[in-house]
């Protein structure tokens, strides 16, 4: 762990690797956690703001959390989901996803697909590594290496400890490639839009550390 200064473009609550599961197997959420022999996914697609939406739409979230989630939240453009661009706010929603449990944990993300509009930011907090992501589709280090293992079985070795590709542009130039030959020869789902490589940082709160 170590204090940061970084180029992001947002903070996203996600669920831990771990816990990146819905008991009853929602819509797209797993009945389980992906991994891969113990090795969990530890990028975007980790069922951002999960919590926080079962409360607000079965009806039981505090009204001081309802304005905090429509004051914090805006619709990001790349990845689908809703994203915060104040860590203050950010830490606060965290921190009633976990009231429950202690499920979620705090991300920030950087692209350099739209580096004009990032800002920088100070943390407690480490780079995990690089998630692929197309909108509307996913995460390709998820939908690839974790939900299709037998297919991928040549790239599970390129994953780092976090469940992520290391930031090395050969490396994700050569999956991304992989990807698309295997999606075209599997008959995978295909992706209508522009890839974009992030950098993910794990940010560290207090009861994180």
């Amino acid at each position: 762990m170590f204090f940061m200064k970084a180029n992001i473009h947002a903070y996203l609550v996600v669920r831990r690797p771990e816990f990146n599961y819905d008991e009853l197997g929602r819509g797209a959420y797993l009945p389980y956690p992906p991994n891969i022999d113990g090795l969990h996914y530890g990028g975007i697609d980790r069922m951002g703001w999960f919590d926080l939406d079962e409360d607000y739409y079965n009806g039981s979230l505090p009204n001081e959390f309802i304005e905090l989630r429509k004051m914090a939240l805006t619709p990001s453009k790349t990845i689908g989901v809703d994203v915060s661009a104040n860590m203050y706010d950010a830490v606060k929603l965290l921190a009633y996803s976990n009231t429950s449990n202690d499920r979620n944990e705090l991300i920030a993300l950087f692209s350099y697909s739209d580096q004009e509009s990032a800002f920088e930011a100070e943390f407690d907090g480490e780079l995990t590594g690089c998630d692929l992501y197309c909108n509307g589709y996913g995460s390709l280090i998820r939908e690839g290496i974790f939900t299709k293992p037998e297919v991928f079985k040549e790239s599970n070795c390129i994953l780092n400890k976090f469940g992520l590709l290391d930031f090395d542009n050969e490396l994700i130039n050569n999956y991304i490639k992989e990807f698309e030959r295997l999606a075209i020869k599997e008959n995978l789902e295909i992706m209508l839009g522009p890839i974009r490589f992030f950098l993910i940082y794990r940010v560290f709160t207090n009861k994180s550390k």
